[in-house]
């Protein structure tokens, strides 16, 4: 849980980076993350160890019959730590999901600049096989103006 918040956090810096432009600041938070993202890799090939060897199958129905064999004192701690645990993994993927769809605007925003600056006719765009743009007219380049 610790981990997955200090991503959360982490995510929430780099947001706010990107939105700076801040390379230096980007580089920082994306070795970090890297960082905190093996740290969860391992903790979830710990868990996924420990739960397989204790025979307790790898899914939610899994997770629930091995609760019912709990007390349930213990069963409700466990599923109460569980769910907190799920609520912070779906805030971190939507934080996720918001970086990410920063770094998609300003790459198209990148792109955009560029084909100005290379004389490319925006209106002359066509998307190719692999769903990226490609230019198909005459380039005017921007020394003709």
């Amino acid at each position: 849980m610790e981990l997955l918040c200090k991503l959360e956090s982490t995510l929430f810096e780099e947001r706010t980076a990107l939105e700076k432009r801040s390379l230096e600041e980007i580089q920082q938070l994306t070795a970090s993350k890297s960082s905190l993202l093996s740290a969860i890799q391992e903790n979830f090939s710990t868990r996924h160890a420990l739960m397989s060897a204790q025979g307790i199958e790898l899914s939610s129905d899994g997770w629930s019959r091995y609760l019912s064999t709990l007390p349930t004192p213990k069963a409700d701690e466990l599923d109460r730590l569980w769910k907190r645990l799920s609520e912070t993994l779906e805030r971190v993927q939507q934080e996720s999901q918001v970086n990410q769809q920063i770094i998609l605007r300003g790459q198209e925003s990148t792109e955009r600049l560029l084909s100005l600056l290379q004389g490319k006719n925006q209106k002359s765009q066509l998307y190719g096989s692999s769903g990226k743009s490609n230019s198909f007219s005459t380039q005017n380049h921007i020394g003709k103006a």
